[in-house]
């Protein structure tokens, strides 16, 4: 599933929800300025997988 809006400072965000058939999903958020989050899923709890910055790289900020 794939969706896509308008945040409040009037950027686009697109988010897409893909779940593998052992049942474990992925959120991948992107914003219009190429950032990227990804989420692993199991059961209720999403942890971050990575987060990459505009030019594709992972981010390094909060480390």
């Amino acid at each position: 599933m794939k969706r896509s809006g308008d945040l409040e400072a009037g950027r686009l965000v697109e988010v897409e929800i893909s779940v593998s058939p052992n049942d474990h999903a992925r959120v991948d958020v992107r914003l219009e300025d190429g950032r990227r989050w990804v989420f692993g899923v199991n059961d209720d709890v999403a942890v971050p997988l990575f987060d990459l910055d505009a030019d594709g790289y992972r981010n390094r900020d909060e480390e």
